[in-house]
């Protein structure tokens, strides 16, 4: 089992939240002297990506030549929310990796699962409040899941050279 502290060790530019992430692998015993080894494995993590520092304070834009060749400024017009909620994935995969006839056939199934939440967008405003719109969060959530299957044959095997083919499918 390994895990990673939920805080950078390093001081950081992006603006990504500390994480939790936990995985576990199991190692499945070897039988038949060798034809047949694998490994169980798995893992769950938790994500957040805090909002631009342009989402949440104001600031003007500059535009050069407009007026007569002189520079201007222009207030925004999206008004910024302080109580948004960082966007946030929720994932975990499982699944088994299976090698045969010593290590020559290797089958590689896996399951994964992932969660979108705390979604943002800019909702539309009335324009009596000085503003068109403001930035929120929105009680929608995406799921992306799927199966991941690989293949792997070594055909011929000596100790320098060797012949192989991989097929590999996800849906």
């Amino acid at each position: 089992m390994t895990g990673h502290p939920p805080y950078p060790l390093k001081p950081v530019r992006i603006s990504i939240l500390p994480y939790q992430p936990v995985s576990c692998c199991l190692n499945l015993y070897r039988c038949l002297h060798g034809l047949i080894s694998g490994k169980m494995r798995g893992s769950w993590t938790q994500t957040k990506k805090d909002l631009s520092i342009y989402d949440t304070n104001r600031a003007y834009t500059i535009k050069n030549n407009s007026w007569d060749g002189l520079n201007g400024a222009t207030y925004p017009t999206k008004i910024r929310g302080v109580l948004i909620n960082p966007s946030s994935t929720r994932s975990f995969e499982i699944g088994t990796a299976l090698h045969f006839l010593k290590n020559r056939l290797n089958l590689d199934i896996a399951y994964y699962q992932k969660l979108f939440y705390n979604l943002t967008t800019d909702a539309q405003i009335s324009d009596a409040s000085g503003f068109q719109s403001t930035l929120i969060n929105i009680d929608e959530e995406h799921t992306r899941k799927g199966v991941e299957i690989s293949l792997n044959a070594n055909i011929y095997k000596d100790k320098k050279t060797g012949i192989g083919t991989q097929q590999s499918t996800g849906h």
